[in-house]
């Protein structure tokens, strides 16, 4: 009961939970005198593009790859803004900022019109992507590709029992969603196709993230029956390297799931 939602950056938002408010979930590094918190759930961060963008295909991207890119920015000093500059500050180079939007709305509608790339929390990308057919994503391959989020709340001698429920159901919710979200992940993989070739495009062989050979295509001049074993042996190779894609990009994603590429802190510091 009488639980009150507000949007605030942090500095002004600690100020109010000394007088006004209860709790404040918060992206936010810092931290403050006489406020307590706990950790919800580790954010993922994704690059967006328009997919006429020369790096649209590509499902994972290095920071350096991103040099000369404009990129179109939240309000500042919010905390997706920090951590894209010190995503990019750590692959040596200042971002060239090309735009402020404080509505993610008009970020996406920016991304469309090609004024530039963004990075923005996976979560919040998801249901744009249905609005937004022109728009894909990448992961980012550094370090510190991820926030975390935090419920704080000001120090008390004392604490309701309405607090307490209120921040347990914080608790539980966010990890529920945490686990949602990496079995979407995970579905994303299994539904992915990878193709390679062999013998110089004689044979392609097709592979889904669920490891199932999905087709086999032969061109006519390989199929010669006086020498089964070398198009056996194309087969086996094509598959193979159709196996190794789909190997490396499930590695590649599990490790920004499970923060395996380190962060800040080296994943959850908890």
């Amino acid at each position: 009961p009488n639980i009150i939602l507000d949007v605030a950056n942090f500095s002004l938002m600690q100020r109010k939970l000394m007088t006004e408010y209860d709790f404040h979930i918060s992206a936010s590094m810092n931290t403050y005198e006489n406020v307590e918190f706990e950790y919800l759930m580790r954010e993922e961060i994704v690059i967006v593009l328009n997919r006429s963008h020369p790096l649209a295909k590509k499902k994972l991207l290095h920071m350096s790859e991103l040099r000369e890119e404009p990129f179109i920015a939240g309000w500042r000093g919010s905390s997706s803004n920090t951590l894209m500059v010190s995503l990019c500050h750590a692959a040596g180079f200042v971002p060239k900022f090309c735009a402020y939007y404080s509505e993610m709305e008009r970020i996406f509608r920016a991304i469309s019109e090609n004024e530039g790339i963004s990075i923005i929390p996976y979560d919040s990308l998801k249901d744009t992507l249905k609005e937004h057919e022109d728009l894909t994503y990448a992961f980012i391959a550094d370090p510190g590709n991820y926030r975390l989020l935090k419920l704080c709340w000001p120090k008390k001698n004392f604490e309701s029992r309405r607090n307490q429920m209120f921040r347990e159901y914080a608790l539980n919710y966010f990890a529920d969603l945490e686990k949602r979200l990496m079995e979407e992940k995970q579905k994303e993989l299994e539904e992915k196709q990878y193709s390679a070739s062999a013998g110089g495009g004689a044979v392609t062989v097709t592979v889904s993230g669920k490891k199932e050979v999905l087709s086999v295509k032969l061109s006519e001049e390989v199929v010669d029956p006086d020498d089964i074993e070398m198009l056996e042996d194309l087969i086996v190779a094509a598959t193979n390297e159709a196996f190794r894609q789909a190997e490396e990009d499930s590695s590649q994603m599990m490790s920004q799931l499970t923060g395996g590429l380190g962060g800040l802190g080296g994943g959850f510091p908890f």
